[in-house]
Formats: structure tokens, sequence, C-alpha cells
């Protein structure tokens, strides 16, 4: 085991769903979960998980705002922040889909290479825009839910 990995280990409570094993929890409907990160916020949302909380249509188009704004370049896939909105159109019952069900895979992140003032380079990851404008909603229901 790495020292990075044992650092993780010695930072997480025992029996936390931060345990190695335990990365990727999934909720399962009408099953309650020990994990907090599965837990329902006291928002009057208790039937809700946290995915279904992230996918609201308010909060989903307040990332979408968010992604337009920020800009950013585009990720492997080349898609522009301009394109997204016809994109999802098109394809966002597929995607909510899979988020639901725990299936969705992230695409791989555009490595660039940044020159540094000193000389070298530095890597810089660039997700494509599909999956910042997922990130962004987990983040606000994450930050905003108390979760």
């Amino acid at each position: 085991m790495s020292s990075r990995q044992e650092q993780r280990q010695q930072n997480s409570p025992q029996g936390s769903c931060l345990a190695e094993g335990a990365v990727k929890p999934q909720a399962k409907p009408g099953v309650p979960s020990s994990c907090p990160a599965q837990k329902e916020a006291n928002t009057g949302k208790e039937d809700q998980t946290l995915m279904e909380q992230v996918l609201e249509r308010q909060r989903m188009q307040a990332a979408l705002k968010r992604v337009r704004e920020n800009k950013g370049a585009p990720g492997i896939d080349g898609m522009t922040v301009d394109e997204l909105p016809e994109y999802l159109k098109k394809h966002w019952l597929a995607i909510k889909e899979q988020l639901l069900a725990g299936t969705y895979k992230p695409k791989p992140v555009r490595q660039v290479e940044i020159p540094k003032a000193t000389g070298g380079v530095r890597l810089l990851g660039i997700p494509t825009v599909v999956d910042r404008l997922i990130q962004q909603a987990l983040l606000d229901a994450i930050t905003r839910e108390g979760f």
C-alpha cells in the first residue's frame, strides 16, 4: 500500500464510507444507507437520494449557467460550452438515466502542458463540458444541502 493510501486510511474514521473497498457508494431506491454521502439532508427532501437532488431541473439549469459563464477549453471530445445546450437536448435523458443507475462513466480528461515561469511544464487536466456540468451540480448539492 502506498504512503498516500495509508494517509487516507489514517484520516478516515473506522467504518467510514471512505474506507478502502467502499470508494464508490451507490444508493439503491428504498434501501437505507449508512454512508453520509447517500443520506438525505433535512430539507424536506427526505425521500430523495443525493443524485436525485443533484439532477433537479433548477439545480442543473444553474450548473449549466455556471459552466457557460466559466467558459473553458473543450475536453477530449472537443465539445465547447456553446454546443452543450443543444447536445443536452438530444442526450440528457440517457445521461440522467445512467447517473441515477450508477452506470455513468466520465470521459477521459484531456491533458495539456502549461509552461512554467521557471522552465519546464505542468500538466493541466480538462474534463469534458458534460462532466463539468455534472461536477458543478454535484458541488452545488453537496455545499447547499449540507451533505
